[in-house]
């Protein structure tokens, strides 16, 4: 007996992708079983370093420059597979319409994205809850009606001794405070040394770890420039970053996907959050704060507004 295919496309950036993680992990406990492919955007590839739920990760564009001829690669990938269940995440009418020329049985998908009529069955979410959430009630049409888990990863212990190596180089011994400056907008350095020279002056034993990437070099030398008393970090997978992340008492951050990882590892943060409505990227319950810019800028989150959420407990 051939084992049972699901396939499922999910658009998005890594964080979008996390944020399926617990829908993924419903779908693999109902049918432990089944094999699970996902369609997902090349650059979105590594958030499944830290997730073993799935069978093959098929890369795909999800913009509307798309020629037929990628489309029809596209198609004759899912068709060969021959899936008896998908799930589309996507609004377009194109991937409505290749879901319905690949002859897959049971095809789910948005009561109000293009191309509805092309779905099997069509299902309703709110999309002003928890992203996380919005992805699992998807799972309502093939009949999986189990709670939403919480988002949960899983981090190799090669990251995890990379981890504990890069803290022992570091000098760090038992927690530390992290601090993440990732995404398009990233906080302004000026408004971080005044959180930094407050935690010194309340927490001075307690470490300050800067979770680094290539693109933040400069903030990095200005961070280490003003203040000498924090310490760096340059994971090079979401693996090893999960584990900084695992091994810190606090992490501040923008809303990035290293803030998805803070959840998943149950690590309390404190994020700043833009324009997008706080209760769709951090779930309602849990170690977790979100602080709403009051314009949509993260910049205009003062220091003294994240410090009162530092010190509040």
């Amino acid at each position: 007996m051939l084992a049972m295919k699901i396939l499922a496309l999910v658009p998005g950036n890594i964080s979008d992708q996390i944020l399926f993680f617990p829908a993924l992990s419903s779908l693999h406990n109902t049918y432990p079983q089944a094999a699970i492919d996902l369609v997902i955007e090349p650059a979105a590839a590594d958030a499944y370093q830290v997730c073993p739920r799935f069978n093959n990760l098929i890369k795909f564009s999800y913009n509307n420059s798309n020629s037929l001829t990628d489309f029809g690669d596209l198609l004759g990938q899912v068709r060969e597979q021959e899936y008896s269940l998908a799930f589309s995440y996507d609004q377009q009418w194109s991937t409505s319409l290749l879901l319905w020329l690949s002859g897959i049985p049971t095809r789910i998908g948005s009561a109000g994205s293009g191309g509805a009529f092309f779905y099997s069955k069509t299902i309703q979410p709110d999309p002003a809850q928890y992203q996380a959430i919005f992805y699992h009630d998807f799972l309502r049409a093939a009949d999986v009606h189990q709670p939403c888990p919480p988002l949960n990863i899983s981090i190799a212990k090669a990251d995890l001794d990379w981890a504990a190596s890069q803290c022992q180089e570091l000098g760090i011994k038992g927690g530390y405070i992290a601090i993440a400056n990732d995404g398009p907008t990233p906080y302004p350095v000026a408004q971080w040394l005044k959180i930094v020279q407050d935690l010194h002056q309340k927490q001075p034993n307690m470490p300050i770890l800067l979770l680094a990437n290539p693109e933040r070099q400069q903030w990095v030398g200005q961070m280490l420039q003003s203040s000498a008393d924090v310490k760096v970090a340059f994971p090079e997978r979401i693996g090893q970053l999960a584990a900084l992340v695992a091994g810190a008492k606090l992490l501040l951050c923008p809303e990035t996907p290293v803030m998805h990882l803070a959840v998943a590892v149950n690590t309390y943060v404190i994020a700043l959050v833009g324009s997008t409505p706080v209760g769709q990227i951090l779930p309602a319950h849990g170690r977790n704060i979100g602080i709403q810019s009051p314009t949509g800028a993260i910049a205009d989150i003062s220091a003294e507004q994240v410090l009162e959420q530092v010190w509040r407990g």
